[in-house]
């Protein structure tokens, strides 16, 4: 699932010295899901990397709206 893989790459820049933090171009299909990627998010049991994904995915979504 591409939302899956989002998510696993931003939990990774919480926890890897931000190796995957910055995506310089993201596109996304009209079939991806942030909802679902919210959903993920919910799924990671340290809250605050729970946190940080959630916000990252946010401030993702706000660039391409």
């Amino acid at each position: 699932e591409p939302e899956k893989a989002l998510v696993d790459s931003i939990y990774l820049s919480a926890c890897k010295k931000k190796q995957f933090a910055y995506f310089p171009e993201l596109h996304f299909p009209k079939s991806f899901s942030f909802k679902k990627a919210k959903e993920w998010t919910k799924k990671i049991p340290n809250t605050k990397i729970s946190s940080y994904v959630q916000k990252k995915l946010n401030r993702i979504l706000g660039h391409i709206t």
